[in-house]
């Protein structure tokens, strides 16, 4: 009786459960000898420390894989948004590129006048007046850079 009680005593210490320690065998003097890798091998624990059966320990491997599966379709989500989002930001830098580029400029060199210029560009003098804020149309200067409304 007092060998079954000091080995509840060590499997207790030691935390292991009955099914651990039925895969230990015991010489003649009770002393533990060293265990079949196979068996230890083949358990299963819970967090707990609770021994799980085949059928439990194939459906936590699978909870895991599903929830790995998960996470790899969430990040390759993620990396697709991201990506999509890095092209709009490209596409409108673009845009505002080429908005920027489609406005013209003309620097008034000697002899110009703004009906010279319009006819250049085929716009109304007005028209760049207006958009460059010259208040005398008559009065322009070599190295001014005017606005050409488009």
């Amino acid at each position: 009786m007092a060998f079954a009680e000091d080995a509840q005593e060590a499997v207790q210490a030691a935390g292991e459960t009955l099914e651990r320690v039925s895969s230990v065998t015991y010489d003649q003097s009770g002393a533990p000898e060293a265990a079949s890798p196979e068996v230890a091998s083949s358990i299963s624990y819970d967090s707990e420390g609770n021994a799980l059966s085949e059928a439990e320990s194939a459906a936590k491997q699978q909870a895991e894989a599903d929830a790995r599966a998960a996470a790899e379709a969430q990040a390759a989500a993620d990396a697709q948004a991201a990506a999509e989002a890095q092209a709009a930001a490209e596409a409108q830098a673009a845009a505002a590129a080429a908005a920027a580029a489609a406005e013209q400029t003309y620097t008034v060199v000697r002899g110009d006048t703004l009906s010279g210029i319009g006819k250049k560009f085929g716009v109304n003098w007005r028209d760049i007046a207006e958009l460059n804020g010259i208040a005398n149309p008559d009065l322009i200067h070599p190295g001014q850079v005017f606005r050409i409304p488009s």
